[in-house]
C-alpha cells in the first residue's frame, strides 16, 4: 500500500504512469495496478498492508463498490474459498453484476427521457387543439352574412375544413374521456362494505345487464350527441351557406354592373 501511495504522490507532482514506470523499472500497467489499490476501504487496505490479503485478490477488490468489497472479503477472511483463483473469480462476478446493474439503470433513464419527450409532444398537441378551438369560437361569433363576405365564394371549402376538425375533435375526445375514467378509478379507495359479491356481477359477458342500459342511453344523449349535430342540422346549415354564397355573388355582380 505504501508503494501505491508513493506512485500516487508522484502522479500528483505531474508525472505520468509511463514516466514513473521508467523511474522504477516497472511497466506502466504495474504502476496503474498498484495505484488501483488505493480504491480499497481503509479496513481492507490495512489487511492488504499486513499481508492477510494477497495482491491479486486485492486488485479485484479495488474495482468493486464499497459494499461489494466487504461482501467479497468476508468469506475470504473466513477461508470459504478453496483457492485464490476462486476468490478472484467471485470478485470478478460481482464486478460483472455491477456493470449490468449500471447498464439497466442507463436504459431505465433513457426510457424515462423518452416518456418525458412524449408527454411534452402531447401537451404541445393539446395546446394547438385549444388554439384551434379559439379560432373556431371567433368564427362562430360572426354572422352568416359576414362569413359569406369573408370567404368570397369559398364557403363550401371552408365548411368542409371546419367539418373535418369537428369530426376529428369528437373522435379524439372519446379516448381522453376513457383515460380520465381510468385515472379516477386508480385513485378510488374501495370500501369493504361497498364490495359486490362475484355472483352479483354475473349478468353475462357478452350482453350488458339491465342496470347498464340506462347509463348507455344517458351517454348517448348527453355525451357524443352533444358534440355531433344531426345530419338534418348539417344539411340545413349547408343549404343556408349556399344561399348566402349565391346572394353574395349576385351582390358582387350588381355592384360590378353599376
Amino acid at each position: 500500500m505504501e508503494e501505491a501511495q508513493a506512485y500516487a504522490d508522484l502522479v500528483g507532482f505531474g508525472h505520468t504512469a509511463e514516466r514513473i514506470a521508467e523511474m522504477f523499472g516497472k511497466t506502466p500497467d504495474y504502476v496503474k495496478w498498484r495505484m488501483d489499490l488505493l480504491n480499497l476501504t481503509t479496513d481492507i487496505a490495512a489487511l492488504v498492508a499486513d499481508g492477510k490479503i494477497k495482491p491479486d485478490f486485492a486488485w479485484h477488490l479495488s474495482r468493486l463498490s464499497t459494499a461489494n468489497q466487504k461482501a467479497a472479503v468476508t468469506p475470504y477472511m473466513k477461508g470459504d474459498f478453496r483457492s485464490e483463483t476462486d476468490a478472484s473469480t467471485f470478485a470478478q462476478a460481482l464486478r460483472m453484476k455491477e456493470k449490468q446493474e449500471g447498464f439497466f439503470s442507463d436504459k431505465e433513464l433513457s426510457e424515462k427521457e423518452d416518456k418525458a419527450k412524449e408527454r411534452k409532444q402531447a401537451r404541445t398537441k393539446v395546446y394547438h387543439v385549444e388554439r384551434a378551438g379559439t379560432l373556431l369560437a371567433e368564427l362562430a361569433k360572426k354572422s352568416p352574412e359576414e362569413l359569406a363576405e369573408l370567404f368570397e365564394g369559398e364557403v363550401g371549402k371552408h365548411l368542409d375544413a371546419v367539418e373535418r376538425v369537428r369530426k376529428a375533435a369528437a373522435e379524439a375526445a372519446k379516448k381522453p374521456r376513457k383515460a380520465k375514467a381510468m385515472s379516477e378509478a386508480k385513485q378510488l379507495e374501495v370500501r369493504p362494505e361497498l364490495e359486490v359479491a362475484p355472483q352479483e356481477l354475473e349478468t353475462g359477458e357478452d350482453e350488458p345487464g339491465e342496470a347498464e342500459a340506462p347509463e348507455e342511453t344517458a351517454n348517448a344523449v348527453g355525451g357524443d350527441a352533444e358534440l355531433e349535430p344531426t345530419e338534418a342540422e348539417l344539411a340545413e346549415a349547408e343549404a343556408e351557406l349556399a344561399k348566402l354564397t349565391a346572394a353574395a355573388a349576385q351582390e358582387r355582380e350588381e355592384s360590378a354592373a353599376a
